[in-house]
């Protein structure tokens, strides 16, 4: 295939019927019709109709209408209306409107509205509103409001709300709030507060109290430095910055803070930067680069339904370690 390199909208314009593949090599083009186009490095672009393209590295997309993208690397995207997309690697993107997405790999998304999604391997997703996904492999969801999902093979979603699940093979799912799950074959649910699950052939189905944690609980289970607690965050291997938005680094011997901070103890997610209290703990959310962080007692808000992971307000990264919290000599940038 023909290719051609654009390094401007102007020339995107008078190439736009190019029979090969335009190259973007810059910053805030706008793809419109059918144009089929490869984005690279730190290339971004905003696609229309039945645009077409190929997003790779640290390139970035907005996505409407009709118009498909399969990403790779740590590329990312925000799909609208009726726009797809496949990613790859740990590429990133945030559905809404009717836009479906199937991501493989390391890829993340957020899925919003009446978006669909498809996850395999170590894809993981956070579903909101009427979203849907289906997971195989060892794929990951936290589905929130009226979300649905079913998950395969060893796929792991939590489940709250008033969302739904059909799981089936070896896949877990952990219940919360109205939340109602049908387990099939070998697949285990995990229910707490109102959350139901009707069993079938040899799945699993247990019923538990909600716990409910403090800081005092928290301080308890958790190592404490120097009049710091010890937490630890997963980050993107070749930039140390957050998986989520891709912006926030986490640079070994500074201090990193929130830009949203909520100090909200009712707020489960969001509004903070997020860490977990053991090393192997966050790579069940993104298995990336693992960071041992100190943080000040005073800049954690504990929620009180859950402590797979807990939101700071600041957070002082001191070393890269491995999945049982041992320092990796060499590992930091």
């Amino acid at each position: 295939m023909i290719c051609k390199e654009i390094h401007s909208q102007e020339e995107y314009e008078a190439n736009k019927d190019f029979g090969g593949i335009l190259v973007i090599k810059c910053q805030g083009i706008i793809l419109r019709g059918n144009a089929s186009a490869e984005l690279c490095e730190n290339a971004s672009t905003e696609l229309w109709g039945n645009a077409h393209a190929v997003l790779c590295e640290n390139a970035s997309a907005i996505l409407r209408d009709n118009a498909r993208a399969e990403l790779w690397g740590n590329a990312s995207a925000e799909l609208c209306e009726n726009a797809s997309a496949i990613l790859r690697d740990n590429a990133r993107a945030e559905l809404g409107g009717n836009a479906h997405a199937v991501l493989r790999e390391n890829a993340w998304a957020e899925l919003k509205e009446n978006t669909h999604a498809e996850l395999c391997e170590n894809a993981s997703a956070i579903l909101r509103d009427n979203a849907r996904a289906e997971l195989w492999g060892n794929a990951h969801a936290v589905l929130c409001e009226n979300a649905s999902v079913e998950l395969r093979e060893n796929a792991h979603a939590e489940l709250r709300e008033n969302t739904r699940a059909v799981l089936r093979e070896n896949a877990h799912a952990v219940l919360r709030g109205n939340a109602s799950a049908v387990a099939l074959d070998n697949a285990f649910a995990l229910l707490y507060d109102q959350a139901s699950a009707k069993k079938l052939m040899n799945a699993t189905v247990k019923k538990y109290k909600e716990r409910v944690y403090d800081a005092k609980i928290f301080g308890a289970i958790t190592e404490h430095q120097k009049g710091k607690i010890v937490l630890y965050k997963s980050v993107n291997p070749e930039t140390l910055c957050d998986f989520h938005t891709g912006k926030i680094k986490y640079a070994i011997g500074t201090d990193v803070e929130c830009p949203d901070w909520d100090p909200d103890p009712n707020r489960d997610c969001g509004g903070g930067l997020h860490l977990s209290h053991t090393a192997a703990k966050t790579q069940d959310f993104n298995r990336g680069k693992i960071l041992k962080c100190l943080v000040d007692p005073k800049d954690v808000v504990i929620y009180s339904g859950s402590i797979e992971k807990v939101r700071c307000r600041k957070v002082h990264p001191i070393a890269v370690v491995d999945i049982h919290g041992r320092e990796i000599m060499g590992g930091g940038k």
